[in-house]
């Protein structure tokens, strides 16, 4: 049980780390709507679509490198109780998926004009 317990918890920073090292080097080429970052503010231009898949791997590679060595950490501390562990990890790289959008979309704002083209900052 404790090894399957492990192995789910480490689906979240694997996948993380999987997508943005996909994103990092070769992003969504285009708008659309099945696959990449596709939020109203990042579909308004292709500059702005670039910008967000990008900095979302950029983001999602760390963030899923640090998340797997803390759960690895976790997990080998937590072994004899990894049901409950888990059930934290599993909520916390949850969590620290969900925050990209609040990073991806202030970069967004910040970089961006209300048609998603860049501006001169």
């Amino acid at each position: 049980m404790s090894a399957f317990l492990f192995v789910t918890s480490m689906l979240v920073p694997f996948t993380m780390a999987l997508i943005g090292a996909l994103f990092r080097k070769n992003p969504p080429k285009r708008v659309n709507w099945f696959y990449g970052y596709r939020t109203s503010r990042s579909m308004k231009s292709p500059e702005a679509w670039d910008y967000a898949n990008r900095r979302t791997g950029e983001i999602w590679w760390r963030t899923g490198l640090v998340l797997g060595g803390a759960s690895v950490l976790v997990a080998l501390y937590c072994w004899e109780d990894l049901e409950t562990a888990s059930l934290w990890l599993m909520g916390f790289q949850l969590l620290a998926m969900l925050f990209t959008i609040v990073v991806v979309e202030r970069d967004l704002r910040r970089k961006s004009d209300i048609e998603g083209h860049p501006t001169n900052e």
